[in-house]
């Protein structure tokens, strides 16, 4: 029983040994991440957030544009329903051929001012998306140069550290040989 008891003691010592060591190698493995590679992967993920987000307001801009064109296209086919059926039954051959033609010049000039509006309307979405996207890209590009401003400290200071680790060594030696 005292034997069962110590290889199981021992046992388990060996796997906390083990768990310890694969502790040890991971926190090896994180601290010899490159740092460049961990801010290129940041800026990278922030990239396609970014793209993502524009294709949301692209998305939800001609989204808004086509309902409205749907409602508006609707509201015209009613109003030449309602133009043509109103009295309709009264007219005679010559008066629905009169109204028809009316109907069809109305229709026509309401065409070129919807067309005109809808061109109005999507020169406006385009503007406004393009000023979200240049304003999303200004973020980005403000982020890119704290990221940027934060390297090249932590790059600075490590070559400081270097440098100081350096002048010790040297003082040392010199003080050994004195």
């Amino acid at each position: 029983a005292a034997e069962s008891a110590a290889a199981t003691k021992a046992a388990e010592a060996a796997e906390l040994a083990e768990m310890e060591a694969a502790a040890e190698k991971e926190a090896a493995a994180e601290a010899a991440k490159d740092p460049e590679q961990d801010a290129v992967d940041v800026l990278h993920e922030e990239l396609v957030k970014l793209e993502k987000h524009m294709k949301d307001i692209r998305f939800d801009s001609m989204t808004g544009v086509m309902e409205e064109f749907d409602n508006q296209d609707k509201r015209l086919r009613k109003e030449v329903s309602d133009l043509l059926l109103k009295d309709s039954v009264e007219m005679d051959a010559k008066e629905l051929r009169a109204a028809i033609m009316q109907v069809a010049a109305q229709m026509e000039a309401a065409q070129k001012w919807e067309a005109l509006r809808s061109q109005q309307m999507l020169s406006i979405m385009e503007k406004e998306a393009t000023d979200k996207h240049l304003q999303l890209v200004e973020e980005q590009r403000a982020r890119y140069e704290r990221v940027l401003a934060d390297r090249i400290t932590i790059v600075t200071d490590h070559e400081g550290h270097q440098g100081n680790m350096a002048l010790l060594e040297a003082e040392a030696k010199i003080r050994r040989h004195l």
